[in-house]
């Protein structure tokens, strides 16, 4: 769909969910302003409209091309996945978890006296983000270095496991892998559970006035996460088993 400066922040955010990062990179309130046209909210800034849309849609691009990568895996360096998972969705991650995080404890101190599934969502967002930051740090310290290294090319042109894994490695990779698996099932758990006490994000002003700002930021959230999973669960992970010879 085509973006406009007339669009709220907010429509914007809920739309096209990548354009989340942009605006907080130049300072762009969608949280607390989501309802401001994004002209007027820059009129403040000094920034571009044109430049801004620039950037949404060059963001948009990236998450077309990765949508390319399921067709043209066998085409590709298997380092590049894991470096454009690293760089965009643990990126994105990174930054929302405090973001979200301080704007769910701003709204239960406002809202949480007369709304007892706020509090179940922010248990339930705690689970999410303990869970996934432990497996971001899984993937960057141990995944990511071994695909990279698994995914060598060799003089002959072909990936393969360089030097072989033994039998035992081969176990304890098939185990971390497993896990990792498990891991990314209670996160999509958990996200499911948000959904469940937010009511589906569905929020009207007599129940809580800062829900709606809170429950996109939840609902960009949920979107990058399931493609986060989804790409590693049917791209990243067999990867590294056909180059190990799982």
């Amino acid at each position: 769909m085509e973006i406009t400066g007339s669009m709220s922040i907010g429509d914007i955010a809920t739309l096209v969910p990548v354009s989340i990062p942009v605006f907080e990179r130049y300072g762009v309130d969608f949280y607390h302003n989501g309802d401001r046209p994004l002209a007027e909210a820059l009129t403040e800034t000094g920034l571009s409209v044109g430049d801004i849309l620039a950037e949404i849609e060059r963001a948009v691009q990236a998450r077309e091309e990765e949508e390319s990568l399921h067709a043209d895996w066998s085409q590709t360096a298997p380092g590049t996945l894991a470096d454009h998972i690293r760089e965009n969705h643990h990126g994105f991650l990174a930054s929302q978890f405090p973001q979200v995080a301080a704007e769910l404890t701003r709204v239960l101190l406002a809202w949480g006296d007369n709304n007892d599934e706020l509090f179940e969502v922010a248990r339930s967002f705690d689970v999410l983000r303990r869970g996934l930051e432990t497996h971001l740090a899984v993937e960057e310290h141990y995944v990511f270095p071994l695909l990279k290294e698994l995914g060598k090319e060799s003089p002959q042109g072909a990936y393969g496991p360089i030097p072989p894994l033994s039998a035992e490695e081969r176990r304890a990779l098939e185990d971390r892998l497993s896990l990792l698996e498990n891991e990314h099932a209670a996160a999509l758990d958990a996200l499911r559970a948000i959904r469940t006490h937010a009511s589906d994000f569905l929020a009207t002003e007599d129940t809580c006035i800062d829900c709606p700002a809170l429950f996109e930021a939840l609902i960009a959230l949920e979107a990058d996460i399931q493609r986060h999973i989804q790409l590693e669960d049917e791209v990243l992970l067999p990867t590294i088993r056909r180059l190990a010879g799982l």
